[in-house]
């Protein structure tokens, strides 16, 4: 039924289906959701960078206890900046305290104290031996990469182009979730300034990463169906990996305003902005994302931003408004079924086996 690369990783990894449910931090990979993906065929994934440690020790047991298949837990690699001057005249700032006002929110007068968790948060993850820790916005050092893989850990790496593919693959992991354009949520982008025109689609990274590099490459971006997944495997991908798929599922935290707007969205309504965390993310389009449209490059950088617009986020997912809600999701949002991520995983395989006879 499948190629031959995919065949040998799922060996590898032990999965029935080449099915990666996505990391999408911030809460929505639950427990419940990464258990039922694992249990069913895939491998299901922890979206950890914005966990404490206390909280991500906890889900890891929970875990554990829910399934004995492999699981994967994702971080964000990169070095936080010094935080930048509060300047009340910056327009983006501006029209964010005009927000916090209208909604009676407490108005900063500077960026909050951002605690650099990377460090704490790996050696959770090695301590407990989780099987995948992949990294996004860059590549760990060789001997973190090491240590992980001294306990028959693997190594993941997001990478949005060539450079940044082979700079992976230089530094000795062991895959690549090569992500186009099309993705939702935040750009896998070592450079955090990376411009909207920089961006690469799947079908053109996957043919350019595919044929350059020597490890196994992992598709992601705009795959809502067995078939999208198939497809990526006649270009060389081992495997889909799906965030925006998973969002109808029951065990993802994800607000019914959002579900609603993932149907309703138009093939046009996703956008890339910078406007929720100061860092490039898809998103659906909403009253927040137009406001900010005409400053974008004028937003203070990730993740002070996103630590700022965290209140405006919380109270419009509290009322159910999507106005200023981060509404990730890729550009096939409108394909997102509703039922159970077992449910999903099953007829994801389902569908490659049909898309297998063609």
């Amino acid at each position: 039924m499948y190629p031959k690369h995919v065949k040998e990783f799922l060996r590898c990894y032990d999965i029935q289906y080449p099915i990666i449910q996505a990391p999408m931090a911030g809460g929505i990979t639950t427990v419940e959701l990464v258990a039922s993906v694992c249990n069913a065929g895939g491998i299901g994934s922890f979206g950890a960078a914005y966990m404490s440690v206390e909280q991500l020790d906890h889900d890891i047991k929970a875990v554990k206890k829910r399934t004995s298949a492999l699981f994967s837990a994702n971080l964000f690699c990169f070095d936080v900046p010094p935080a930048p001057a509060w300047e009340a005249t910056n327009p983006a700032i501006s029209q964010y305290m005009k927000l916090f006002e209208q909604f009676g929110i407490e108005t900063p007068s500077k960026y909050p104290m951002i605690e650099d968790l990377f460090s704490k948060q790996l050696e959770v993850l090695i301590e407990h031996q989780v099987p995948i820790i992949s990294f996004t916005f860059g590549v760990p050092d060789r001997k973190q990469i090491e240590r992980i893989q001294s306990y028959g850990g693997k190594v993941w790496i997001t990478v949005t182009n060539l450079v940044e593919a082979q700079q992976a693959q230089d530094a000795g992991v062991d895959a690549l979730i090569v992500q186009g354009y099309e993705a939702g949520g935040h750009r896998g982008s070592f450079d955090p300034q990376a411009k909207p025109s920089e961006q690469i689609g799947l079908i053109s990274l996957l043919q350019l990463v595919s044929g350059a590099i020597d490890i196994p490459v992992i598709a992601s971006g705009g795959l809502m169906t067995g078939k999208s997944v198939m497809a990526t495997m006649v270009l060389g991908a081992v495997a889909g990996q799906l965030g925006t798929a998973f969002l109808g599922c029951q065990e993802a935290n994800v607000t019914a305003s959002w579900r609603s707007a993932l149907k309703c969205a138009q093939d046009t309504d996703t956008i890339l902005t910078r406007s929720f965390s100061g860092k490039l993310a898809r998103g659906i389009a909403n009253r927040h994302t137009k406001l900010f449209e005409k400053m974008e490059d004028e937003i203070p950088p990730f993740p002070y931003i996103n630590s700022v617009t965290g209140p405006l986020r919380q109270h419009s997912k509290q009322i159910e408004s999507c106005d200023h809600q981060s509404l990730w999701a890729g550009q096939s949002c409108r394909l997102t079924r509703s039922m159970g991520a077992a449910s999903l995983v099953e007829l994801l395989g389902k569908e490659l086996q049909e898309a297998a006879r063609f």
